[in-house]
């Protein structure tokens, strides 16, 4: 090696991949719902490095492999992102968490994450999830 320009390989390092610093989530949200799955879509479009993963909550076996012990009941009140750790946030902080992983979505996810706008983040969220629609219209209708 020596006098040669080659550089000997060095430890295998997630970070020699451009995208590994990104991390890969599960997204679990209510398959029967219109809205749910229109957002599922949307997000899926901006997602250029392919770091989400869709999965229908409503369905057992699927809370039982990327969330065990997620009831359905929590499962459908919001979304559930899941990490490769396993750790789980809900809601508007499973947007936040999707942000950082989403490069479009990086600057709403920094102001979400702030004290006063993640607080009324959340109340939005909530209210939003409560008067969804769920398996009460067609896509075709709740697309208006």
């Amino acid at each position: 090696m020596e006098g040669s320009d080659e550089v000997p390989p060095g430890p295998a390092s997630p970070y020699n991949e451009p995208v590994a610093m990104f991390p890969r989530l599960i997204v679990l949200i209510d398959g029967e719902c219109p809205m749910c799955r229109r957002l599922a879509g949307r997000l899926s479009r901006i997602d250029w490095l392919h770091r989400l993963s869709f999965e229908d909550g409503s369905k057992a076996e699927v809370r039982e492999r990327f969330a065990p012990g997620l009831d359905e009941a929590t499962a459908l009140t919001a979304m559930q992102v899941i990490a490769p750790d396993g750790s789980r946030r809900a809601g508007f902080d499973g947007f936040v968490r999707i942000a950082g992983a989403v490069p479009l979505l990086w600057v709403p996810g920094l102001i979400g994450a702030l004290p006063g706008i993640s607080t009324l983040g959340r109340a939005v969220y909530r209210l939003v999830a409560a008067n969804r629609r769920r398996g009460r219209c067609s896509d075709a209708v709740c697309a208006r």
